[in-house]
């Protein structure tokens, strides 16, 4: 079987790692390899409303796999994944929402 490629939008070892675990979790006997990649949000440095969250994530996703192609001669990645983190003073633990959006 093919191992399953993902594009990580973010080099932060914790998204990475989140990352790695949720597919892991979905896709038990899979070998996965994860590429990840510093790229832009494209919003504020901490978004404060689930579209602005959305955005980035968003964002993320799309620039990971433009990134991965890039690297790998317009090869296209399984998955891309973006994860931007909101935070929001008036709702208590806030700060670990999380938006995961993936391309197949």
């Amino acid at each position: 079987m093919a191992p399953i490629v993902i594009a990580v939008g973010s080099k932060n070892p914790v998204k990475v790692e989140a990352v790695r675990r949720a597919f892991a979790a979905a896709h038990a006997e899979a070998t996965l390899e994860l590429h990840p990649y510093d790229v832009p949000s494209g919003v504020n440095d901490q978004p404060w409303s689930d579209g602005e969250t959305r955005e980035g994530a968003i964002n993320r996703a799309h620039a990971a796999a433009a990134a991965y192609r890039e690297q790998f001669g317009g090869a296209a990645p399984s998955f891309s994944v973006g994860l931007e983190v909101m935070r929001c003073p008036s709702v208590p633990h806030a700060e670990n929402i999380c938006l995961l959006q993936t391309h197949a």
